[in-house]
């Protein structure tokens, strides 16, 4: 299931004139019955059909942009686009919940999943106006393409992999693995420091190596790739390896990007120059830490000399 199938069966949705909604089925994998509708004022509907033998309470939503509603007569909760400006968007919101309970086999569960992304959506769409600055965009950028390298590498856990991507999630480390954390830092060839935000950034958890990975890159808006290119090439890659698209997206979404909304930042894109990664655990590699700092000191943040740690360097690679 993807955008280009989903714009296949809207083609072929229309209102006959029945009821408060008509729909067609998505797709004959999933186990729940989704459905892509038009309502009776030509609004298109993400309907889920619910089995007559259960009773699920639902709380109407009406909004601006979307609106939850429970049809009784139908058996059926539907998520309705008000804005037909938004439909890319609505688009993404439909093929999150596919993936999410297209699999899942208890009704109130995947009920309670469609409930969910609806409010989660209702938020991202209530502050849609707000404008990620470059830097931030970098960032994401870099934290993409580091991950692009290891679903490549290591294709055949892609789930975990995806699991690992903890930096929109404001977790401690931009990647976390088993034995091993990794920090990721975008910074332009032009510049010599990295900036770090904490001290907590550096600092390893007991037991497990950290390492910093730094992306070397330079504005090139025509041979550069823009963060849009980058993540649709992911997701392609996620669905060609059978992973799940959710942990892709979801990651995404907390930065408030989705794959509707990543072409307004096409103005930026960044060619990969080199990538250098250095061992944080090694003795003397400079780094302030919370476990070695005084009590009194709190909310650390410094910058490291890039050409000054080339002494920790693990190894240096193109991704």
């Amino acid at each position: 299931m993807n955008e280009i199938n989903l714009n296949q069966i809207w083609e072929n949705v229309n209102y006959d004139g029945n009821g408060e909604v008509s729909y067609r089925l998505m797709s004959l994998k999933s186990i729940p019955s989704l459905n892509l509708g038009l309502n009776r004022h030509g609004q298109r509907c993400l309907v889920l059909e619910l089995p007559t033998n259960i009773q699920y309470d639902v709380k109407e939503n009406q909004k601006e942009n979307i609106s939850l509603i429970y049809y009784q007569t139908e058996k059926c909760i539907s998520i309705t686009l008000n804005d037909s400006f938004f439909e890319d968007l609505f688009n993404d919101l439909i093929l999150s919940i596919y993936f999410k309970i297209y699999q899942i086999e208890d009704p109130y569960i995947y009920a309670n999943h469609f409930v969910a992304y609806y409010f989660k959506w209702l938020s991202f769409l209530d502050n849609r106006n707000k404008q990620l600055s470059k830097e931030i965009i970098k960032g994401v950028w870099g934290e993409v393409k580091y991950l692009k390298s290891l679903l490549i590498a290591e294709n055949n856990n892609v789930n975990d992999i995806l699991a690992s991507w903890q930096g929109p999630y404001n977790n401690k480390h931009d990647f976390i693995f088993e034995m091993l954390d990794v920090e990721i830092k975008t910074i332009d060839d032009s510049k010599n420091e990295i900036k770090i935000s904490s001290e907590y950034q550096l600092e390893n958890e007991p037991s497990k190596n950290l390492e910093l990975t730094v992306l070397i890159v330079r504005d090139d808006t025509k041979e550069g790739e823009t963060l849009e290119k980058l993540a649709t090439e992911v997701r392609q890659l996620i669905l060609e390896l059978g992973g799940d698209i959710n942990l892709f997206s979801d990651a995404l979404f907390q930065k408030g990007l989705t794959f509707g909304n990543l072409e307004q930042y096409n103005l930026y894109g960044f060619k990969l120059l080199k990538s250098q990664t250095f061992d944080c655990c090694a003795e003397l590699f400079p780094r302030l830490i919370k476990s070695q700092l005084p009590e009194k000191i709190t909310k650390v943040s410094y910058a490291i000399k890039l050409n000054m740690i080339q002494n920790f360097l693990l190894f240096e690679s193109e991704l």
